[in-house]
């Protein structure tokens, strides 16, 4: 179940879920410490992330989003903080959910967003609100996008790439995965 509880959520016997909390700031920090030549290809935020400070307020403006159905969870690999996981929103009107997620350089390698997926689609394919689900995905996100691709989405469109990262003038990719069958 994925609610306000505090209690992890089992993916494997090596990944664990858990609502992100303001208590897993030094965590968060270290683990872009650890992995910050790596996120700093896609992932923007991650200059911003300077101190133990700076990571509670990345956390705290995640779990403040108002956007609807948003819900940000501590991704553990190995009882380790190894990332975010995201579903970021879910619009009412269009009844699209987008995902997002970061791993550290532990969890990479190990198909740790597939075992998520694997867990989290079958929870959207059951709510009624919810009939797509969007991954964005850098173009030279190659790991993002093999990602997308693993869990049946295809590529829907590009987009201007407006994050402030390093290559620019790359387009942004939405890749959209139907989760319900349309009649």
């Amino acid at each position: 179940m994925i609610g306000n509880s505090s209690t992890a959520i089992v993916v494997s016997s090596a990944i664990t879920l858990d609502l992100l909390r303001g208590s897993d700031a030094a965590a968060l920090y270290h683990a872009v410490e650890q992995s910050r030549e790596h996120l700093s290809r896609s992932m923007p935020w991650e200059r911003n992330i300077v101190d133990n400070a700076s990571a509670k307020h990345y956390i705290t403006q995640r779990l403040n989003s108002p956007l609807p159905g948003a819900k940000w969870f501590a991704i553990y690999f190995h009882s380790e903080f190894a990332g975010v996981f995201a579903i970021k929103h879910i619009d009412p009107h269009t009844q699209v959910c987008e995902l997002g997620y970061w791993l550290a350089n532990i969890a990479r390698g190990h198909r740790v967003i597939d075992s998520i997926l694997a867990y989290i689609i079958p929870y959207l394919r059951a709510r009624e609100d919810v009939h797509f689900v969007h991954f964005h995905c850098l173009e030279d996100n190659l790991a993002s996008i093999n990602i997308a691709q693993r869990a049946g989405a295809v590529l829907k469109t590009k987009i201007a790439n407006q994050l402030g990262v390093a290559k620019d003038t790359q387009y942004m990719c939405i890749y959209q995965l139907a989760i319900k069958v349309h009649t």
